[in-house]
Parts: C-alpha cells; structure tokens; sequence
C-alpha cells in the first residue's frame, strides 16, 4: 500500500494475493486502504467547500446592495431577470454541497460497493443459501460525512433564506419582487425545519455532538424566518402557538449549552452561533455570521492531517483520526468528531480506540500463523 513492490511468500514467491491463506489479509489490508483515502479525500472536499461557503458569505452583503439597487431602477422583465441571475450564485454553491453530499453517501463508500458487488455476484450465480454473505464492520462506514455534508446544507439555505429576507424587506424593491423572494423563502423554511429537525435525530444515533448542535441552532433559524416570513406575507398568526414555537426553540439552545458543557473542547466554538440564535428566538436580533475563520481553519488543518504521515485510528464510535511522529498514542485527547476521550500514554491507548489497520485482530489470526 505504500507503494513499494508487493511482498511475496519466501518460499514460492508467489504473491500473497493469490494465496488462499493470505486472500483475506491483503483485501482487508486494500478495503483499509481504499476507505482511508475516501476519508482523506472527503475530508480535503469539505474543507475546500467551507472555504467557498465563508467567502460567499462575506460578499453577500455588498452583492445584495448591488442588487438592491439595480432592480429598483428597472423595469418588471428587468428585475425579474435580474433576480434570476441573483439566484443563480446562491444556488450554485447549493449545487457543490449537494455533489458532496451525493459523493459520500453510504452506497459510495468502499466497503459498501464490495458489498453491493458481491451481492450481485451471488444473484447471478443463483446462490442465495444462509451465510453467503460479505461481512464487514459497519462501524467502519463514515456516516460523519454526510451529517457534516447536511450541516453544510442547512447553513448554505439559511444564508441564502435570510438574504432573500433581508432584500424582500428593503423599501425600493418592486412589489412583485418582494413577493416572488416571500415565496421563494416560505419553500425554504419550511423544508429547513423538516431536514434540520431529522438532522438532529440521526446526529444524536451517530454519537456526533457537534453537527447536533448545528442542527438545532439552524431549526431555530428557520422557524423564526417562517413566523417572520407569514408575517410579511399577511398571513394570520396565532400568538399563543407562536409563544410555542419560540418555547421549544429555546429548550432546544438550553440542549445545545448542556452539550457544550458536556463537551467543551469540541463544542465550545460553537456558543457564538447559539447565542445568536437564541437572540434570534427573542426577537432582539436576527443574524450574526454564521461560518467563521476558526471553523474554515481546523477543517483545513485536519484535511492536512489525514495526508500526512501519522497512524490512523478510531474513537469508540468509529470516528477517524490521526497521531503524528511514531504513530503511537503518547498523551491524552479527546475525537474531534464526538468528545470521547483518545490517546493514551506510554504507547497504551485508551480503552474503545483501535487501529484502522488492525488486520490479524479482525481476522483472527495470530502471530504463530
């Protein structure tokens, strides 16, 4: 794997692959190989989208100036032309996320196309007797990908949502602009709630603290730019369930705190864009950025580890990560992914962390073979 020759057996020299005793070995040892790269390479994918999600979102401020100010000198064609090709930006960088999101879904992933070909492989040979399948950890499969994946979703529709918000409620923008952008943002909010709300369920199943908190700081987002949006667009409000709303909300940010708590040091960068939020719930302001400087760094910074030279492991929940110079766990961490506590001392790891190439544990075979 490390690009030097293949090894052979000593006596024959025939290479282990085709040897029956080692066949399991060397596939395990490919499958690890392939999944660290999906990982690496994933991970670089991200970390580059991120970067275009931050500077997308610094220069929609001046963008919509501009715009603000082209359409309310232009004719109806004009500015309905105009708000199309406005669109077109944010809808462009919702079309990379969900590329991304597409590329690392569980059915692209290494291990789960071996599995779908030897599925199909004993279909076609007609086999279907009890046992003839391809067993495989399943804690390796990296769901945190496409959770993060969905983060970035919500983020983007969010950022877009709220700058449509932000011009529909600008004085010199035509009417029929005003209502065409009122429409647009009542589909998005709504479909915000529902795919944050179920964002969070499947965050709490994969153990990832961090993309939970995102998901419900973005559900508080998204239900108060309905109530604001109904409001805008005349529809009646009910004042009682609107006090519900923002109860739940607010519930939901006391959650976010708690794990914050529970996790600070995975968590605790987090606190600006929940109490932004909650601000948000209240009613006393409606926006603070939500991509920061600090986040695009480590992103990037762990995009960079996973190229580099260190041994590879995973957390208790089968989160992935590197350690650097001798690949052996000196000191004390915790995932970056979930919290959990990993490294070790003296070379010990914590109990729950296992090596990603921990071949002869997984398949039984000891050094006497």
């Amino acid at each position: 794997m490390s690009g030097e020759s293949l090894k052979g057996c000593p006596d024959c020299r025939r290479p282990f692959r085709n040897i029956d005793r080692y066949n399991r070995v060397f596939k395990s040892a490919l499958l690890d190989e392939w999944t660290k790269r999906f990982v690496a390479r994933s991970t670089t994918e991200y970390a580059g989208l991120m970067e275009k999600l931050e500077g997308f979102e610094k220069g929609i401020e001046e963008a919509r100036e501009g715009f603000i100010l082209k359409t309310s000198t232009e004719k109806p064609d004009g500015a309905r032309k105009s708000l199309q090709e406005y669109k077109k930006k944010g809808r462009y960088i919702q079309q990379m996320i969900n590329q991304f999101n597409i590329s690392v879904k569980e059915a692209e992933q290494p291990l789960a196309k071996v599995n779908g070909l030897y599925n199909a492989a004993l279909a076609k040979r007609g086999k279907t007797e009890e046992g003839q399948s391809f067993e495989f950890d399943r804690a390796k499969i990296q769901t945190g990908f496409t959770y993060r994946g969905k983060c970035m979703e919500s983020k983007a529709r969010w950022i877009i949502a709220f700058d449509w918000q932000n011009i529909s409620s600008h004085e010199s923008v035509p009417v029929s602009i005003k209502n065409s952008l009122r429409d647009s943002i009542m589909t998005e909010a709504k479909r915000g709630i529902e795919d944050t709300e179920a964002l969070k369920k499947q965050c709490q199943n994969a153990h990832l603290p961090y993309y939970e908190v995102e998901a419900r700081v973005y559900h508080a987002y998204f239900s108060v730019l309905q109530m604001e949006n109904n409001k805008a667009r005349g529809v009646k409000t009910d004042v009682d369930a609107e006090a519900g709303i923002k109860k739940k909300e607010l519930s939901s940010l006391n959650d976010c705190d708690n794990l914050c708590k529970r996790y600070p040091g995975t968590l605790g960068r987090l606190q600006n864009i929940i109490e932004g939020a909650r601000r948000a719930v209240n009613s006393q302001a409606f926006y603070s950025q939500v991509t920061s400087e600090e986040e695009v760094m480590i992103v990037r910074a762990m995009a960079e580890e996973f190229h580099g030279s260190g041994r590879w492991y995973y957390c208790t929940n089968g989160h992935p990560f590197t350690i650097g110079e001798c690949g052996m766990p000196m000191e004390l961490a915790t995932c970056p992914e979930c919290g959990q506590q990993i490294g070790g001392q003296d070379h010990i790891a914590v109990e729950g962390m296992r090596l990603a190439r921990d071949f002869e544990a997984r398949n039984g075979i000891s050094e006497d073979d």
